[in-house]
């Protein structure tokens, strides 16, 4: 048997095919706007249900699927190039209908993107402090669109750690990169009485109680996902010494990055819908990796039935 005959490679016609759906699933949130059985977003002129909120976060997705083939250059071993990263991250984005009109959440997760393909470029760059101070000012720019992403401080100091060694410099050019933005945007909240803009604060008014989940679907579809998280985080285990230090560097910081969302997720649930997308995208790459690189019909299985779960899911909401 071809040693490549289990590799899942998506054809052009079912690619098409799936962004054709895709593009579908948007229309029909917009039309039947299913996010009123998750949040209510305050009426502005990027209200939840206007057509410019739907096409601005619509393009902003496609953004970060461009930063995410960034990253993802350094994380896939050379011989493989796929498109599958994309695939999953635009499908589960599609899916998650309240996610459709939530474009600072979709800024956030680029300029992560974007914080994480500047650390990865410090890997063993002894003369990297301009690095670390550009993330750490880009930390302070997320902080005035939800202050919980200061969590994210002490986890690009381990990761500038992990890539070249933690020294006073560096500590410094972080320091340096965030006390002046951090402060102009608490200064400007202070200034105003406490009150951001409304085009950010009306991205960060968005409610969820995991507790209150009561739709027999949607249990179903978190519990899937979370399985095939643990059979990828399982298998990548397994392919990690396959590859390179560098690589298996990017992947552990991936993997580390996980906790951001899932800690405040846990701890601050009105800050879900903000961080899902996030989450979505280390998801997206990691699950990837493993059904790519791990040759075997039960990979192909298991992307397959994502596939068609994911579609099935916005229309099961409606009826179930």
């Amino acid at each position: 048997m071809d040693k490549n005959t289990f590799i899942i490679k998506p054809t052009q016609f079912f690619t098409l095919l799936i962004y054709v759906l895709i593009f579908l699933i948007w229309g029909f949130s917009y039309y039947y706007d299913l996010q009123e059985k998750f949040t209510t977003l305050s009426n502005s002129e990027f209200s939840s249900g206007s057509a410019l909120t739907h096409i601005f976060t619509f393009i902003l997705m496609w953004v970060n699927v461009i930063l995410m083939r960034m990253i993802n250059k350094g994380i896939f071993p050379k011989r493989v190039r796929t498109i599958l990263p994309d695939l999953i991250y635009v499908l589960l984005i599609t899916t998650w209908l309240p996610l459709h009109t939530n474009y600072m959440a979709q800024i956030s997760v680029a300029l992560i993107l974007i914080m994480l393909n500047i650390t990865f470029e410090a890997y063993r760059n002894k003369e990297s402090q301009e690095n670390v101070f550009v993330v750490f000012l880009l930390i302070s720019v997320l902080t005035a669109i939800l202050h919980e992403w200061l969590i994210l401080i002490p986890f690009f100091f381990l990761f500038f750690k992990m890539l070249r060694g933690f020294s006073l410099k560096v500590f410094l050019a972080g320091v340096l990169g965030f006390l002046p933005a951090l402060s102009f945007t608490f200064g400007y909240s202070y200034l105003i009485d406490d009150k951001l803009p409304a085009f950010i604060r009306n991205r960060t008014e968005l409610h969820f109680n995991w507790l209150e989940i009561n739709n027999t679907f949607l249990i179903f579809y978190i519990s899937f996902l979370f399985l095939l998280f643990i059979i990828s985080f399982v298998q990548m285990n397994l392919l990690s010494r396959q590859d390179k230090t560098k690589p298996r560097k990017y992947r552990q910081i991936l993997k580390i990055l996980i906790l951001v969302p899932v800690i405040l997720i846990v701890c601050c649930t009105e800050t879900t819908y903000m961080v899902l997308p996030l989450l979505g995208m280390i998801f997206s790459i990691l699950f990837s990796y493993s059904i790519v690189l791990r040759k075997s019909l039960l990979n192909q299985v298991i992307f397959y039935l994502y596939v068609v779960i994911s579609i099935i899911f916005p229309f099961a909401l409606m009826v179930i």
